[in-house]
C-alpha cells in the first residue's frame, strides 16, 4: 500500500504567498524612505536657498527674514551735504599786477555742494573766494591814496573727492582757477585839500586814479580737511583748512597783462554743515 503525502507543495506555496504578501510592504517602505530623504534634503535646502540672496518663486518671509540678516550693514555717511562759511585767507604768491601794499591777508567766503557714495567716500563741488580792496596805490614808486578802492578777487572752483571717517574729513581736486585784478591806469589832478591835513597826507593824498579791471580763467586745485562737530540734528559745526592754487593769464581790454601768472592762498575757517 502506497502513502502519498502534499505537505511539501503546501509549504512552498505558503512561503510563495508569505513572499508575495511580504513584496508590497517593502517596496512600501522602500518609497517612504525615499520621500523622506527628498523631504530632508528640501527642508536643508530651503534655508540655504533664502541665505544666498537669490530670488526664487519659492522664497517666503522666512527666506526673506534671513536674507535680510545676512544682507552687510551700510557702513559710513550717506546723502548730500551742504558746507557754507567764513575764513581768515593769506595769499602766498607774487601777484605781478598787485598796485597795494599789505596785500596779502584778507577774508574768504567758501561753500561746498555733493553727495556722499558710500564707505564715507562723498563727490562735490567746491568753491572759495579771496578777496581783498584797497586804496592805497604805489604809483611811481610813492604810495598814494586814490578815489577809489581797487580790488582783488581769486578763487577756486574744483570736482573733489571726499573722505570722512567719523567726524574727520579731508579732501581734494581740481577744477577752474579765475581772477579779477583792478589795475590803476592814468592819474589825475590831486583833489582840494579840505581838512587841513595835507601835510600830513603828503602829495597825491585823494589823487584820481583811473582803473582797469585784468581778469583771467584758467586751471588749479584745492586740498583741504576739517573737523564736524555735532550741533542739532543734521546740523554740524565746522572747522576747516584748504590750500587753493591756480594758473592763467591775466588781460585787461584785449590786451594780456600778465602771461603765466598764479596764485595761491591758504584758508583756516569755520562754517556749518548740513547732512
Amino acid at each position: 500500500m502506497i502513502e502519498v503525502r502534499i505537505t511539501a507543495p503546501r509549504r512552498r506555496g505558503s512561503a510563495v504567498a508569505a513572499r508575495a504578501a511580504d513584496g508590497p510592504s517593502r517596496v512600501t517602505e522602500a518609497a517612504l524612505l525615499l520621500m523622506a530623504a527628498l523631504t530632508l534634503v528640501l527642508l536643508s535646502a530651503r534655508p540655504l536657498h533664502g541665505q544666498t540672496g537669490v530670488p526664487g518663486a519659492a522664497a517666503d518671509s522666512a527666506g526673506a527674514d534671513s536674507t535680510e540678516a545676512f544682507t552687510p550693514p551700510v557702513t559710513g555717511p550717506s546723502g548730500p551735504f551742504v558746507l557754507v562759511g567764513g575764513a581768515y585767507g593769506q595769499r602766498r604768491d607774487d601777484c605781478s599786477l598787485c598796485a597795494g601794499v599789505d596785500n596779502d591777508d584778507s577774508f574768504t567766503a567758501f561753500v561746498r555742494l555733493g553727495r556722499y557714495l558710500a564707505h564715507g567716500i562723498g563727490l562735490g563741488i567746491d568753491a572759495s573766494v579771496w578777496r581783498r580792496s584797497r586804496s592805497d596805490v604805489v604809483i611811481d614808486g610813492s604810495v598814494v591814496e586814490a578815489s577809489e578802492p581797487l580790488g582783488n578777487t581769486l578763487g577756486n572752483v574744483s570736482l573733489t573727492l571726499t573722505y570722512r571717517v567719523w567726524q574727520v574729513y579731508i579732501r581734494g581736486g581740481g577744477g577752474i582757477a579765475f581772477a579779477a585784478v583792478d589795475v590803476p591806469g592814468a592819474v589825475g589832478a590831486a583833489q582840494p585839500d579840505t581838512t587841513g591835513a595835507g601835510a600830513e597826507g603828503g602829495a597825491g593824498s585823494g589823487v584820481e586814479v583811473s582803473r582797469r579791471t585784468a581778469t583771467g580763467v584758467g586751471v588749479g586745485y584745492t586740498v583741504g580737511a576739517g573737523v564736524l562737530l555735532p550741533f542739532a540734528g543734521p546740523i554740524s559745526i565746522t572747522v576747516f583748512s584748504n590750500w587753493n592754487a591756480g594758473w592763467y593769464d591775466l588781460s585787461a581790454d584785449g590786451f594780456t597783462l600778465a602771461a603765466d601768472t598764479s596764485h595761491r592762498f591758504f584758508e583756516v575757517g569755520i562754517g556749518l554743515a548740513f547732512h
